[in-house]
């Protein structure tokens, strides 16, 4: 017989793409348009030969019962309690599902979805606020702490600025205008410079300030600093050069699985009760994503 021919009764709304495929392929029935659901079944079992369905929705015993046709049950799902195998392996009745075809898309939905929530990346589209303050108990100074001049070049993390503020006397160098009038009246307070590489800690920085003794830099690179002429000097430097290095790989995960997995557009779709209509679209598997690495890959190297 021809496939148009051929009933396939599905038992409730699934992704679009597969309605629409089963509508171009069968004869499709869509049991939620039929509100006299025995009526409807009496008028069309000789027609249907199989059952597209979801754990929603049972495959009982009446049910079968009242498809004398009915050749297969295909269940969109990995388990089968909602059929009754039993009784379809007594009627001959095929059933399958897919057991695996949704591992590895629970699997990176899953890590997507921690990574997305821990690091923001749905909530703060600029990507700041990354970095989770980590407290550190440092309040065992071996001098009046207060007094030590600390000179922040550039605005950093409201933590960082506190605990800096709470512990040091801390210059926000951008609260005033005239730079070298600045330096010049708190050069001799001034021992420490915490900055980012936003700004230069030149020659010409380290010479206004006599009594500098160390540079903290919150980056990893440290082309802003002068490092030949700190060495000169005696001032110490310091950078972070692993503090981020885990943050940024998992990040950078993160944005691959929010990415091909729609997670910040799920997130949206769920909020506006979007859900009620319809399911979310289907999204792409990372694989894909391997095997146009490896496709690359592969033409570097030929």
């Amino acid at each position: 017989m021809s496939m148009e021919a051929v009933g396939v009764l599905m038992m409730s709304p699934m992704n679009s793409y597969l309605e629409e495929e089963l509508d171009k392929r069968f004869k499709l029935f869509r049991l939620w348009n039929f509100p006299q659901k025995d009526d409807f079944l009496k008028q069309n079992s000789d027609f249907i030969h199989a059952i597209v369905g979801n754990p929603f929705f049972g495959t009982d015993r009446e049910l079968i019962d009242s498809l004398p046709v009915l050749e297969i049950v295909s269940s969109f799902s990995v388990g089968s309690d909602h059929v009754d195998l039993a009784y379809c392996k007594e009627k001959g009745i095929s059933v399958t599902n897919t057991p695996d075809v949704l591992n590895e898309d629970v699997a990176d939905t899953a890590i997507g979805l921690i990574l997305a929530t821990l690091r923001g990346i749905c909530t703060n589209p600029t990507l700041t606020g990354l970095i989770f303050p980590i407290p550190v108990d440092l309040r065992q100074p071996t001098l009046i702490m207060e007094t030590i001049g600390v000179l922040l070049t550039t605005p950093v993390y409201s933590y960082l600025e506190e605990e800096l503020d709470s512990r040091f006397k801390l210059f926000r160098i951008w609260n005033f205008p005239q730079k070298d009038e600045f330096l010049k009246e708190n050069s001799d307070f001034i021992r420490a410079i915490v900055g980012t590489p936003n700004f230069s800690v030149n020659r010409e920085v380290i010479d206004s300030l006599p009594a500098l003794e160390i540079i903290s830099s919150f980056s990893v690179g440290l082309d802003h600093v002068d490092l030949a002429y700190c060495k000169e000097k005696g001032v110490s430097v310091t950078n972070t050069p692993d503090v981020l290095t885990e943050d940024v790989a998992d990040t950078a995960i993160g944005l691959i699985l929010a990415t091909l997995r729609g997670i910040c557009e799920c997130d949206r779709y769920v909020r506006a009760g979007l859900w009620k209509k319809g399911d979310f679209k289907l999204t792409t598997k990372v694989r894909f994503l391997h095997l146009l690495l490896n496709f690359f890959s592969d033409l570097i190297y030929v």
